[in-house]
């Protein structure tokens, strides 16, 4: 009886170690799965929070998306971050974002980010793409279209 609770023990330390350790397509997909929000995007400003409740070692970065793969369409997006996370992240370039949010202050706060131009990233973009593909409602979505008012005329809807 020992041996058996001892052996899947074992076996379940050993499958949550190659989960983790794993940087293939099954991380990908772990972190797709995860995330609350994924989606590319252009960083437009990153704000340094003072006077506020949150921790004075966060920062607000904003997206301008490019594409979203998981998460409601949207122009834009806000996420408050640690420092120590974002520190790389620069205004004007555009980066693969993986997001939870917060449930105590329904903040958005990334958990991955990696930057575009870089090949591990474009392959990892495009196992998304293949796996999107892959299910039946899933799909690639393009950001909000902008919408402009004229004084008088609302929407042109």
């Amino acid at each position: 009886m020992y041996k058996l609770i001892y052996t899947f023990f074992i076996s379940l330390i050993f499958y949550v170690s190659l989960a983790t350790a794993n940087t293939g397509k099954d991380s990908i997909l772990v972190y797709y799965e995860k995330s609350k929000a994924v989606f590319t995007g252009i960083v437009t400003n990153i704000y340094e929070i003072k006077n506020t409740t949150l921790n004075e070692n966060n920062l607000i970065v904003e997206f301008q998306l490019t594409e979203i793969y998981k998460g409601k369409r949207r122009e834009k997006m806000i996420t408050v971050n640690d420092k120590s996370i974002i520190q790389n992240v620069k205004v004007s370039e555009e980066y693969l974002v993986y997001t939870e949010k917060n449930n105590i202050n329904d903040k958005f706060f990334i958990t991955r980010i990696l930057n575009v131009k870089e090949n591990t990233t474009i392959e990892e973009i495009r196992t998304l793409y293949k796996y999107l593909k892959s299910k039946l409602f899933k799909r690639v979505k393009s950001p909000q279209p902008l919408y402009k008012f004229i004084q008088g005329e609302g929407c042109g809807c």
